[in-house]
């Protein structure tokens, strides 16, 4: 039932959660009897905007804030269930407890869902922010929800806590390393794009720390190829896992969860690739992984989306199919050595891909994503 790639980072918090002693929990999950409810903590406001969009955002979930920060709770949920007009209809209520256990904030009777059918993910209709102020205790705050389905009569308690944390000085290493000030995005892509042909392991501590620096993982589009080009790196490299894993030392939840993510992936790039939804970012993914290995597994994951190149029912297979085209287009063009993969992998396609890779191999990719864009906006009223 829950089919949209929200990314592998909520899943793998669950999985600290559940296998360490800790106070904090950022998300939890529910899928019973034709319900499905993820409910998560997150302090990015940016993503109630961003679930408008076609494409679903990262969910990363959070469980340290600062004083004077907020984090907000959120429910993104499915229902099988309907009323006699075939609508679905959910309420939540939601405590926050304060370390010593009183009560911080307390709503009741907040509205998930109603008058509309449910069937696909959605996300809650009435959210709520938690703000904590510049004399809040530190410690450990309870988020405990109980979400009522109506229809089916069910409650379902779901119950999270975050921990308000002292402000953090920036990482020892990132001050003091001074390779990392001398570094900038021109080096950043060359690192990355020209890693397979001249692997330096010597250098991804250094790659980690600038992106950490900058603020590159600020930038949700940028997440899901980052996460398994590192994955990758760390996979040809277990015995640096240790070492690099530190660059996370003393860094928000956003960066933690990041690299525990990537030491996550690295136990097995190719199978938790291939657990993923076919979507724009999977392709991501698998050229992060491509560019850290040179292997063509992943250059024949996004060549097999093509075949989505004529769906004109399910949006994120289309656009998994038109993403897939322009780069593989665009890396051709860029690259001879994805040229002559291509031209390898083309051999062992069915004929309809064959042919789509010999056309793209000629098409400008600018061409290419001009095409895509159209067939998106005449076929806008069927994809709404």
């Amino acid at each position: 039932m829950f089919n949209r790639l929200f990314c592998v980072v909520f899943l793998f918090t669950s999985y600290l959660y559940a296998v360490t002693d800790v106070v904090t929990r950022s998300n939890v999950t529910y899928d019973k009897d034709g319900l499905f409810l993820f409910f998560a903590l997150i302090d990015n406001e940016q993503f109630f905007e961003d679930w408008q969009k076609p494409e679903p955002p990262v969910v990363s979930s959070a469980d340290k804030i600062q004083r004077g920060g907020h984090i907000f709770p959120v429910i993104i949920f499915g229902t099988d269930s309907k009323d006699d007009n075939g609508n679905a209809y959910l309420t939540y209520d939601i405590q926050i407890l304060k370390p010593d256990g009183s009560i911080y904030g307390d709503f009741k009777d907040l509205l998930v869902w109603k008058d509309n059918p449910a069937s696909e993910m959605h996300l809650m209709d009435q959210q709520i922010v938690i703000r904590i102020e510049e004399d809040d205790p530190f410690g450990a705050y309870k988020v405990n929800a109980v979400i009522h389905e109506k229809n089916k009569g069910i409650d379902v308690p779901l119950n999270l806590a975050f921990e308000v944390i002292e402000g953090d000085p920036p990482t020892e290493s990132i001050q003091t390393h001074k390779s990392i000030q001398e570094k900038n995005d021109e080096w950043f892509d060359r690192f990355t794009s020209e890693y397979y042909n001249n692997p330096n392991p010597d250098m991804v501590d250094d790659a980690l720390l600038y992106i950490i620096k900058n603020g590159t993982l600020n930038k949700e589009s940028a997440i899901p190829p980052l996460l398994f080009f590192f994955g990758e790196c760390f996979y040809q490299n277990k015995e640096m896992i240790a070492e690099w894993k530190s660059t996370s030392d003393g860094c928000d939840s956003t960066v933690v969860d990041f690299v525990e993510t990537i030491i996550y992936i690295s136990d097995n790039p190719k199978e938790v690739l291939k657990a993923q939804d076919i979507s724009p970012q999977q392709n991501d993914m698998c050229w992060g992984a491509f560019k850290a290995s040179g292997d063509p597994f992943y250059l024949n994951m996004v060549v097999q989306n093509l075949e989505y190149l004529e769906e004109r029912k399910a949006l994120t297979l289309f656009l998994a199919a038109g993403t897939a085209e322009w780069s593989l287009a665009s890396n051709a063009k860029e690259n001879l050595d994805v040229y002559d993969k291509l031209l390898v992998l083309k051999e062992s396609c069915t004929k309809d891909i064959a042919d789509k890779i010999d056309e793209l191999l000629q098409k400008d990719p600018s061409m290419i994503y001009q095409e895509v864009m159209d067939i998106v906006k005449e076929q806008n009223e069927q994809w709404k």
